[in-house]
């Protein structure tokens, strides 16, 4: 065996200016420093951009789950009957570089939720999930704050979700001071590390079972291998008991086995043990499927906002066909510059060859 930090090996590649094309649903590399030495690095699917791909969507799904998990008097304040909206393109368009990429992990979901105080009111909830200690963390909030604000014209309540190991890393304000002027900006945290299982166990909302899981990836590299799949089984089982439908079961289930990975040998044994306690014959969808789902899905989204009705694939053809090429154009170029989708992925979702994204891209000026 060969351990290799993938970190460390991209730094001393770019520092020989070598160009890298990492997909975005998996990590391969192949490339040759010197005619005497190739580099061959593959792994299954890119861990920080398949986590974050998941955790998305998740949020998402379960988003009045998620409310309710974070403000215990969520059905006191917010009418959770109205349909909640979201502003990821929105978001994007605010800040389309925002961040190192490499060594943060983003997750953006900008939502609309409405009151239940009489006013025709409604909140931005700005989630954001970090994964590595960032020095400017609380500046980069407050500057995420002043321009939503600026943008929607409406109150804002933000939440940072912190998913690292850092005990010490859980940034809550920022503040700043100049000549007798200052400001100072606060926002609500949350620590996956620091919570407790038990608690998480006891509680009747199945977000509960989401953080259990991050928690369960957080803690996997001090558990013996072997055991993993018994501690799974176990978050599966009180998954079991919770008072929600069987297509939210299935839903938490597919996160809990795509979020903690497992070797083969382990997944396989997990598999079975959850076949055998749910009385099925099929785990619904692995990483690589579920994955693609979500991506497609977002794609399409990007589609119909951009005025393309069915759909990126058909969208593509028939904006070219009425002379609306330039939207099509603009859908590609949000796929690879805002999702970071590769281009074998945005290939797949529009249905064209990837020779023909490359050739859009390139006439464009985007790698």
């Amino acid at each position: 065996k060969v351990v290799i930090n993938i970190e460390l090996l991209i730094q001393v590649l770019r520092s020989h200016k070598l160009k890298l094309n990492l997909p975005s649903n998996y990590f391969y590399f192949n490339t040759t420093i010197s005619k005497n030495l190739s580099i061959f690095v593959a792994q299954n699917i890119t861990m920080r951009v398949r986590n974050d791909t998941l955790l998305k969507s998740i949020i998402e799904e379960y988003c009045v789950e998620f409310i309710r998990f974070f403000f215990s008097n969520a059905d006191e304040i917010f009418d959770l009957n109205k349909k909640i909206l979201f502003f990821d393109k929105e978001f994007a368009n605010l800040f389309p570089q925002h961040g190192d990429e490499e060594n943060v992990m983003y997750v953006d979901k900008l939502i609309q939720v409405w009151r239940k105080d009489g006013k025709k009111e409604w909140i931005l909830i700005h989630i954001e999930v970090q994964d590595k200690p960032e020095k400017n963390f609380a500046e980069r909030m407050f500057v995420y704050y002043y321009h939503i604000r600026d943008k929607f014209k409406h109150k804002i309540t933000a939440i940072a979700i912190f998913t690292g190991t850092n005990k010490k890393f859980a940034p809550s304000f920022y503040k700043e001071e100049q000549l007798g002027t200052g400001i100072k900006y606060w926002f609500n945290t949350y620590k996956v590390f620091e919570q407790e299982e038990k608690t998480l166990e006891l509680s009747n909302n199945p977000f509960a079972v989401i953080i259990q899981t991050i928690l369960l990836s957080l803690k996997k590299r001090k558990i013996e291998e072997g055991k993993l799949p018994d501690l799974m089984i176990k978050i599966a089982e009180n998954l079991q008991k919770k008072n929600i439908s069987e297509e939210k079961i299935t839903g938490l289930a597919l996160f809990l086995r795509n979020y903690v990975r497992l070797n083969p040998e382990n997944d396989a044994i997990f598999e079975k043990k959850y076949l055998q306690l749910t009385n099925k014959n099929k785990f619904p969808m692995r990483i690589q499927d579920q994955v693609l789902e979500i991506e497609k899905k977002e794609a399409r989204k990007i589609g119909r906002a951009e005025g393309i009705s069915q759909g990126i694939s058909q969208g593509i053809s028939q904006g070219v066909a009425q002379g609306e090429e330039i939207k099509a154009r603009k859908v590609i170029r949000n796929l690879r510059l805002v999702k970071k989708f590769s281009i074998e992925l945005i290939a797949e979702v529009v249905e064209v060859s990837p020779a023909n994204v490359r050739q859009i891209l390139d006439e464009m000026g985007i790698e």
